[in-house]
């Protein structure tokens, strides 16, 4: 009996291991920790008042932390107490690390050995072709988190200790972090009005370009600054690297030129601010946009046409293997590269002297129209749960919100705190996906196994266009 219990016991554990792939421990370990979260936030003592904040706003609260996103249905300095607002930093660093990184951080520290499982999800939530430095990269994500959260704190308490006293320490480390994460997530409510965001400093340039300086850097991604180490050793800067910074200027750029066209004479946003605090928020809100969620202005009282520019640069997002979301810099480029390589009749998309391969190219593809038709799908679904609820919103605005949740962005036009259950419940589900990307999720349902490289199969033809 104890023979056959004992083979049963193994049976399914050889089972269960092999159905845990790379995507799929990366899927649960996220769930696992949101679950945690959920039940630290519900708990009477996380809540401000003492009484339990409910199911809904703390699952919610729990998604957005460790989404990195920042849409909130509660504010976190007013509503929580400080056990939960440790909570919510704690869910927007492990968040914003990503899991599998915190975890090998903990193995790290308990001085666990890392197994190849391990390292293979690693190489799965990096996004590395090789299993080869996954540790070693894996420390110097979690140095560079350190030192350039370090660094935010110790500047923003340049500005918060001397108008909040002691608790202008506590304020900017939680601002440090929520910026670098690109969560925007805040506690100033207390100090400064509950969900206003950094707005009280939307005149104060170091608080904003301290945070701009975070959020871009935790954007442009982990990878992009160790290969900028590499290029002190006399090595090339990769592709990747190139087009992650050039597409990042080029966006922030851009975007800030186009809102600050738009909104300059706006009174209920740049409109009666001097022309060095146009130009300054209206760059803060072309940076926060690609994933941050920050506000500095009224995003209620944009025009449509800024809503608009701001929907794309959320769509656009931060670069790979960041803490931002969106279909990636890179993606947007390689989908522009295959734009121009098809208007001028060339097979291959070809950058500089390097051709873009047909896998990198699929992939793109696949994760813009994810993006874009999940991003949709989701606005349909807050325009049309709210209507069952008697409630009219704007198409734009429904929009907005969604871009927002699918983007890990984080603003929003005042919609979240209105929404009804059916709608949090879903951009809960698009905040998920947006943060681990439709690539990893549809590995981790799917499970697809590539075909054998042998079998080929006649081609077909298709009209397009």
């Amino acid at each position: 009996m104890k023979e056959k219990t004992g083979q049963l016991f193994k049976a399914v554990g050889k089972k269960i291991k092999n159905f845990m792939t790379p995507a799929r421990y990366i899927v649960l370990g996220f769930l696992g920790v949101i679950a945690v979260g959920t039940i630290l936030l519900v708990l009477p003592f996380s809540s401000a008042s003492g009484k339990t904040i409910g199911f809904v706003p703390a699952l919610f609260t729990s998604t957005t932390a460790v989404c990195v996103t920042g849409l909130t249905v509660i504010d976190p300095a007013t509503q929580l107490s400080i056990f939960g607002q440790i909570v919510v930093l704690l869910l927007i660093q492990i968040g914003g690390l990503g899991f599998m990184t915190t975890t090998t951080f903990m193995f790290m520290l308990v001085g666990k050995k890392i197994s190849l499982k391990e390292r293979m999800t690693i190489q799965e939530s990096l996004d590395q072709d090789s299993l080869k430095g996954v540790v070693k990269l894996t420390k110097r994500i979690i140095a560079f988190t350190f030192i350039f959260e370090g660094f935010g704190t110790l500047m923003l308490m340049t500005r918060l200790v001397p108008a909040l006293g002691a608790r202008g320490i506590y304020v900017s480390l939680f601002t440090a972090v929520s910026s670098f994460c690109n969560a925007g997530i805040d506690i100033m409510g207390k100090d400064y009005g509950a969900f206003s965001s950094i707005s009280a400093f939307s005149h104060d340039p170091v608080v904003l370009i301290t945070v701009m300086v975070l959020i871009i850097s935790g954007g442009l991604g982990f990878l992009v600054f160790n290969d900028i180490l590499r290029k002190k050793r006399n090595r090339p800067l990769r592709l990747h690297t190139r087009v992650s910074l050039s597409m990042t200027a080029i966006l922030l750029v851009v975007g800030a030129a186009v809102i600050l066209g738009i909104e300059w004479n706006n009174p209920g946003t740049l409109g009666p601010m001097d022309w060095g605090d146009k130009v300054l928020n209206a760059f803060f809100q072309s940076t926060t946009a690609r994933t941050a969620g920050w506000t500095s202005i009224n995003q209620a009282n944009l025009t449509d046409g800024a809503k608009v520019a701001t929907m794309v640069l959320m769509f656009v997002g931060a670069c790979p293997a960041s803490t931002g979301g969106g279909v990636k810099t890179t993606t947007f480029f390689v989908m522009i590269m295959l734009f121009a390589s098809v208007f001028r009749g060339r097979d291959e998309v070809v950058v500089g002297k390097e051709t873009i391969n047909t896998r990198t190219i699929k992939r793109a593809a696949v994760v813009t129209t994810a993006y874009f038709l999940g991003s949709f799908a989701q606005a349909l679904i807050i325009w049309a749960t709210e209507a069952a609820y008697g409630v009219r919103l704007s198409v734009i605005d429904s929009m907005y919100e969604a871009f927002s949740a699918f983007g890990t962005v984080g603003v929003s036009a005042g919609l979240t705190t209105s929404l009804h259950t059916p709608a949090l419940i879903t951009l809960c589900f698009s905040m998920f996906i947006g943060r681990l990307g439709p690539l990893t999720i549809g590995t981790a349902l799917l499970n697809t196994k590539k075909q054998s490289a042998n079998i080929k199969y006649p081609d077909a033809k298709i009209l397009i266009g």
